[in-house]
């Protein structure tokens, strides 16, 4: 690092200006280390047995209600469907 520093122009304090970079790079990671570190949690909280059994659950219980929505929304559309043709039938339009 010092070689590399006497090759360079203009550049007297090297020792300074790698200490100010390794500042400023290690602040800017700091955001990037907090939400890694949340990610990490997150991703070992549904990682656990317990959890991922409770995640399956849910799934499937949102996909079972999702099935049931589909079919009564399925059963509307169609009643609406024949009072349609009802009215066409008995009033012409």
């Amino acid at each position: 690092m010092v070689r590399a520093g006497q090759l360079m122009e203009g550049v007297t304090r090297l020792p300074c200006t790698a200490h100010t970079l390794q500042l400023v790079v290690g602040k800017g990671l700091m955001p990037a280390e907090t939400l890694v570190a949340r990610a990490k949690r997150l991703m070992l909280f549904f990682t656990s047995p317990k959890q991922t059994e409770k995640l399956i659950e849910i799934q499937k219980k949102e996909r079972h209600l999702q099935v049931e929505v589909n079919i009564i929304l399925s059963l509307y559309y169609s009643d609406i469907l024949f009072c349609k043709l009802i009215i066409k039938f008995f009033f012409r339009v």
